[in-house]
């Protein structure tokens, strides 16, 4: 579709010098303007479909967890509350695509007129022509096809604006996946390794954030102190929590951890040492 525009394009072009250079240069000014129609178009949409795909996966992460922790959502009694959220985000979704959906009917309706008023101006042109004899009356027919050929681009570029606009919102976000730098380092090294574990565990105003999510607060201004030989169950909201305790704890003592459904026990052998955290 792309040559199909840009040959006519040429055509039209080449056409347009045999007939008559004004007429020609009148007509490539009017479609330099049609262009930065088609851009400021494209660039709507992308911006459009960014906006809308960003709070659908807000709402799809939200309808995930709530059917992954139904039974913690149950016990606790979060289903009015995150109906209400997932209702907000999904009406949020709707306003933007209200907001530039008016706005895209004010551009669509200029495209639609601009052949129009383009075969308008170049008839215009043609006739002031002829009436200073540039032009001879017979040549407003070559003019007809001369139109005619030129405009058959902007008709193929109107046709391809949309999906080009939707599939430059997709190949950029599909490109920023290659250039993703992990913020956590799985294979990391650094940092202290607890090979021998005895005593007491204290947690004393522990805050914990993912460094992919800085704005999901896991733990904050969490406080606990579990005596030797003592069992102690950590239950969290969401399973994150539990996947989070499981993250930084299994693999460092995993002889002394059991995980039994939500609940995990730490179990210490008798000592009077305590290790903070």
């Amino acid at each position: 579709m792309i040559i199909y525009a840009l040959s006519w394009l040429g055509f039209g072009l080449i056409l347009g010098f045999i007939i008559n250079w004004q007429l020609t240069i009148i007509l490539y000014s009017l479609i330099c303007i049609f262009i930065l129609i088609l851009y400021f178009e494209s660039r709507l949409i992308t911006l459009s479909t960014s906006l809308q795909r960003e709070t659908l996966e807000q709402a799809s992460i939200l309808s995930m967890e709530s059917m992954d922790n139904i039974r913690t959502v149950h016990q606790l009694n979060k289903q009015g509350s995150l109906a209400d959220k997932y209702e907000s985000l999904t009406n949020q979704c709707l306003k933007i695509a209200r907001r530039y959906c008016v706005i895209h009917s004010a551009v669509w309706s200029i495209n639609f007129a601009f052949p129009w008023f383009v075969a308008s101006a170049l008839y215009e042109s043609g006739l002031m022509l002829v009436d200073h004899g540039v032009l001879q009356p017979k040549d407003l027919i070559w003019l007809y096809v001369y139109v005619f050929f030129t405009l058959g681009s902007t008709d193929a570029a109107y046709m391809l604006i949309y999906e080009l606009g939707q599939s430059t919102s997709a190949v950029a976000n599909f490109l920023d996946l290659f250039d993703l730098i992990p913020k956590i380092d799985n294979n990391s090294t650094d940092g202290m390794e607890i090979t021998d574990l005895k005593g007491d565990i204290e947690f004393d105003q522990v805050h914990f954030v993912y460094p992919s999510r800085p704005n999901r607060v896991i733990y904050k201004n969490f406080n606990l102190h579990i005596k030797s030989g003592q069992s102690v169950a950590i239950v969290g909201e969401f399973r994150i929590k539990y996947k989070l305790t499981n993250e930084l704890y299994y693999n460092k003592i995993m002889n002394i951890i059991e995980i039994e459904k939500f609940s995990i026990f730490f179990r210490l052998s008798n000592s009077s040492e305590t290790i903070e955290t």
